[in-house]
């Protein structure tokens, strides 16, 4: 065993200066190294040169390590531009006793993380200095199983990084097919049966709109928000129940809410609520209660509209999730600087509604919805092999260190 301390040079302590966005020298940050890479041309430049320039340049196989805000994190620099590092990041240059490559593994290990964690516990503002990270000991092996550790874990973390890069694509392209079925659902374009054009038309698919305004049974309503109170009667959604789609208690709170004031606003299965105000990607997001009758009020921020029996609940979700609904509430939306965007109930009125006949809408509604369910199935297939990618990287590097046993 030894330790950073011994198989590196004396560490160095970054350059204070504030960023700016062109200059002579570049300078690396926390932020720039959170990656685990370097992308040199989103790095900015120096407001201030050091005198002293040479002590702070960064040079090819220089390790930076950052000692607080994300403790720890770091960074093997390779074939660097003209660039220094900032201040709250410890420069580490490796003597020629260790391989530059297999350091760099190690500070990624969780037998290294385990003793950052340590060294950093019981600080109310999380930081490590070059002391104590000079003191984190790690295995030293020969040179040539240096290199050989180094080479495997090269070629373990590149297959795990590429397939990462595959399953982040794949996200992508699963969101890009969920809207295309959403488009053509709602523009009437998803096969309902073996129809000609001219069927199609006479059937009024994606020819007939109206707006939500003709379809309610009643006027828009907004709700009502009161204190939360763990003794109170009257159970309020909150506006994450509505972003979500989930109405479980866990986006609910109890709260002092006069039951007689809010007799009106109790929810049924059916209802249609819309988010007022958000921010600009999700105001006038909306989502289908569900639920069971009575189970909770909807707070201020939220409207609710209740449609008739001339619209199919499944195909108006698939209107309300529709790249072009979410463009005209967003493009509808009003607000001073500073503040969320709003919409009102005139706004939600006039949502432009495709409306063929009820037979296409639940045939639309039956073939998007069965497709958008194996999509859903495949996208959570995807981001749950995501989720094992950190860990797989993990217990490659725990496996080689301290016993090495990926060069056995």
């Amino acid at each position: 065993m030894t330790t950073i301390g011994d198989v590196c040079e004396p560490p160095q302590y970054g350059w204070t200066t504030r960023a700016v966005p062109t200059g002579q020298i570049k300078l690396l940050r926390t932020t720039d190294i959170s990656s685990g890479s370097i992308d040199w041309s989103a790095v900015p430049y120096c407001a201030d040169v050091p005198d002293d320039l040479a002590k702070y340049m960064l040079r090819d196989g220089d390790i930076v390590i950052s000692r607080s805000g994300s403790v720890g994190v770091s960074c093997l620099v390779l074939d660097p531009p003209p660039a220094v590092f900032a201040s709250y990041l410890v420069r580490f240059r490796p003597k020629n006793v260790i391989d530059r490559r297999y350091l760099a593994h190690f500070l990624k290990s969780p037998a290294y993380w385990q003793q950052v964690h340590t060294l950093s516990s019981g600080i109310a503002m999380p930081n490590v200095n070059a002391r104590k990270m000079r003191a984190v000991e790690m295995p030293l092996p020969s040179s040539d199983r240096q290199h050989e550790i180094a080479r495997r874990l090269d070629e373990q973390t590149t297959q795990l990084a590429a397939a990462e890069a595959a399953l982040v694509r794949a996200s992508v392209g699963i969101r890009r097919y969920r809207q295309v079925l959403i488009e053509l659902a709602c523009s009437g374009r998803l096969s309902v049966g073996p129809r000609t054009d001219e069927e199609r038309k006479s059937a009024g698919l994606g020819s007939r709109v109206t707006t939500l305004g003709e379809v309610l049974t009643q006027p828009l309503r907004n709700g009502h928000s009161a204190r939360r109170d763990a003794d109170g009667g009257v159970r309020i959604i909150t506006l994450t129940a509505v972003t979500t789609g989930d109405f479980g208690s866990g986006n609910t709170k109890m709260t002092a809410a006069d039951p007689s004031r809010v007799r009106e606003l109790w929810l049924a299965p059916g209802d249609v609520l819309f988010e007022r105000s958000n921010t600009a990607d999700l105001v006038g997001t909306a989502r289908i209660y569900r639920g069971p009758a009575d189970y909770a009020i909807y707070p201020d921020l939220v409207i609710r509209a209740r449609v008739n029996a001339d619209v199919d609940l499944r195909y108006l979700e698939l209107v309300l999730e529709w790249k072009r609904t979410r463009d005209y509430f967003r493009s509808r939306a009003v607000g001073i600087a500073g503040n969320m965007p709003k919409i009102d109930q005139a706004t939600i009125a006039g949502m432009p509604l495709p409306l063929p006949s009820l037979a296409d809408q639940r045939a639309l509604a039956d073939d998007a919805v069965a497709r958008l369910d194996r999509l859903s199935a495949l996208s959570a297939a995807v981001d749950a092999a995501r989720r094992r990618v950190p860990r797989l990287r993990a217990s490659v590097r725990d496996a080689a260190f301290p016993a090495g046993t990926l060069a056995a």
